[in-house]
């Protein structure tokens, strides 16, 4: 053999008995991504921040790729010489540049980039946890508006451990009016009649063409970005006087095209089904556990029945009644004739009535040192106190639905007044009680919040105990409004799951001597989930009938399932900690406005919003024989 080959063949079989060493594949450590459909980009994580690689496009010098990408590009263009070593620009390379150096929309494209999960959601920009390293210093950071800090999200979000324990897969959401502006991350699309524009700079805006009679308070502002109360509609009508160069509200033209910013748009006049962006992400083959379920609070509530199936209200009542009545008939078969004789007596035929019935809790709101709304002038002649005009409606409506076969269950008593009334009086009146046991005479206005959740809290679970089905026992609390004075008319609230609480638990002596008391009470998702239904379901045939009694309502956005205030969506504690599936809260005129004002000051309107009230809930009913006695 060949030397030459054999020493060839020699060292090949030394070889063959060496371990064998392959070097793994180098994970990806960026994201790739094409930015407005021609340029390739890739973002990747840098300390405490991030950094987009970025190539220059033909022709381009720092001048021009500097004003093309970066922030306060005339004053930092030549920085893209440093970002890229000092070396000459070459097309096919990427020059790295520090996110906060970026424009605007640049700094958003990447972010839709490294977290291709977020996505809009009714309440703001729905950021989904990605990676193991990533804090919520980092995310408002990045997402927020500088005045935003991680408390704040912390917060509205009910983070886990002051938010040290964020984990892949949890969801923090950013409230539209926190999120920085420049990132484009708001929703493209909005539904109709408003447009989306941008101006010369390139920013975007929702759009409105006024119509013959709108004006910027009522028509724009309350109808397009949900805000109702006096000072934050006056507020937000400023700013778009501003912003559209308006110096004279009235002076607003038919037609004129008059813009906001698109974070002002409300969730009804928003397409959530649109991201928004022009950022095409690369797929990874990286597989990320992605359930964002939330931790219930492990607190046993209190021991409850297992409640009847739940399904649509209207459709269920009368097939719940009958079912009941054949199940008792079925068991007075079986009794000896000894018990039948025994079933015949009151108490036998109560459990009977009592299941098939429907059970009305009817809270008339605020009053004792607390009377609600107080508007008007004494020397016009049309003050108004809020707990005096809904307590007389609520009076207004006790008989009529006891005449109809409900079981109303009240939780205020005003002592000077044991019926409806045809003058209200002129003078606050402090002396309502609220019907726990022992009584509380509302000398507190927090204590008498608590206490009433307390109450029809108490009184749901007792006539749960006795049988009756859940979607039988009903919540009203009526209000009226304080809201701007350039609104007018009936709104309903209903409990919109995004803005429940997950328990409620107060602990102080006021409280705990009361019969009423418990000491926790929590609410599962599932449970949040049906109570919206249900009650939006109830405020819609509600509003019908306020209309059929030609009582004016809102001009949009009748039933609403929360109120924003300063910013923030927000319930009233009487939906919020309710746990009856059906609560509505029926505001019945704006006292805020001196059309409504009036109108209430007259009993015979009063009498109007009481039998629309009952007619309403006849016709959520209606069909069910055996539950509501015909007229």
């Amino acid at each position: 053999m060949n030397p030459k080959a054999l020493l060839f063949h020699l060292t090949f079989c030394f070889l063959l008995l060496l371990p064998i060493t392959v070097e793994a594949k180098k994970t990806k450590d960026y994201q790739e991504f094409i930015f407005n459909d021609e340029d390739i980009m890739r973002v990747k994580r840098a300390k405490n921040s991030f950094e987009v690689l970025i190539k220059p496009r033909s022709g381009e010098g720092t001048y021009k790729m500097g004003k093309r990408v970066l922030d306060d590009w005339r004053n930092n263009h030549k920085k893209i010489k440093k970002y890229n070593g000092n070396k000459q620009l070459y097309q096919h390379r990427f020059v790295p540049i520090p996110f906060w150096s970026l424009n605007d929309a640049l700094q958003g494209a990447a972010l839709k980039a490294m977290f291709p999960e977020d996505a809009s959601g009714a309440g703001g920009w729905r950021h989904r946890v990605t990676y193991k390293w990533e804090t919520v210093s980092l995310i408002s950071g990045v997402f927020a508006k500088r005045e935003i800090g991680a408390r704040h999200l912390i917060r509205h979000n009910k983070l886990r451990n002051q938010g040290r324990s964020l984990k892949i897969g949890d969801v923090v959401e950013i409230p539209w009016n926190w999120l920085r502006e420049g990132l484009e991350l708001q929703p493209l699309k909005v539904k109709e009649p408003l447009l989306v524009k941008a101006d010369s700079k390139g920013r975007r805006f929702a759009a409105y063409k006024m119509s013959s009679g709108d004006t910027i308070y009522s028509s724009v502002v309350a109808r397009f970005t949900g805000r109702l109360l006096h000072e934050e509609v006056d507020r937000m009508a400023k700013e778009l006087l501003e912003l559209n160069d308006i110096t004279n509200a009235r002076l607003i033209q038919t037609g004129q095209l008059v813009r906001f910013p698109l974070e002002w748009v409300s969730d009804e006049y928003l397409d959530l089904s649109s991201g928004g962006g022009t950022v095409t992400v690369a797929e990874s083959d990286d597989e990320v556990d992605l359930n964002d379920d939330e931790e219930e609070l492990k607190i046993k509530p209190p021991p409850v029945p297992p409640p009847a199936p739940d399904i649509h209200l209207k459709k269920v009542v009368p097939q719940i009644a009958k079912n009941s009545a054949n199940e008792a008939k079925k068991k007075e078969i079986k009794k000896t004739k000894a018990e039948k004789k025994k079933s015949s007596s009151k108490s036998a035929r109560n459990v009977v009535r009592t299941k098939d019935q429907i059970h009305i809790i009817l809270d008339s709101g605020h009053g004792g040192i607390d009377p609600g709304a107080v508007k008007g002038d004494p020397k016009n002649g049309d003050r108004v106190y809020e707990d005096d005009v809904v307590y007389d409606i609520v009076q207004r409506m006790l008989p009529e639905l006891k005449q109809s076969g409900f079981v109303v269950h009240e939780t205020v008593r005003d002592k000077s007044q044991s019926g409806p009334v045809k003058y209200l009086s002129e003078k606050v009146d402090r002396d309502e009680e609220l019907l726990v046991n022992p009584r509380y005479d509302l000398g507190s206005a927090r204590v008498g919040v608590n206490m009433r959740v307390f109450l029809v809290n108490h009184i749901y679970l007792k006539l749960r105990k006795q049988g009756v089905p859940s979607d039988q026992i009903v919540l009203i609390s009526v209000h009226g409004d304080a809201l701007h004075d350039s609104l007018r008319g009936a709104m309903i609230y209903y409990p919109d799951r995004r803005v429940r609480s997950r328990a409620f638990g107060v602990v102080k002596s006021v409280y705990t001597k009361r019969k009423e008391y418990t000491r926790r009470v929590t609410f599962s998702k599932g449970d949040n989930q049906l109570s919206e239904k249900y009650s939006r379901e109830l405020g819609k045939t509600m509003i019908d009938s306020f209309r059929d009694a030609k009582w004016l309502t809102h001009r949009n956005n009748t039933v609403r399932g929360y109120i924003i205030r300063r910013g923030k969506k927000s319930l009233p504690a009487i939906l919020r900690y309710s746990k009856i599936p059906t609560s509505i809260l029926v505001e019945v005129a704006n006292l805020n406005n001196s059309h409504d004002r009036r109108l209430v000051l007259d009993y015979r309107n009063r009498q109007k919003i009481a039998d629309a009230m009952v007619n309403g809930l006849e016709s959520h009913f209606r069909g069910s024989k055996g539950l509501i006695a015909q007229r």
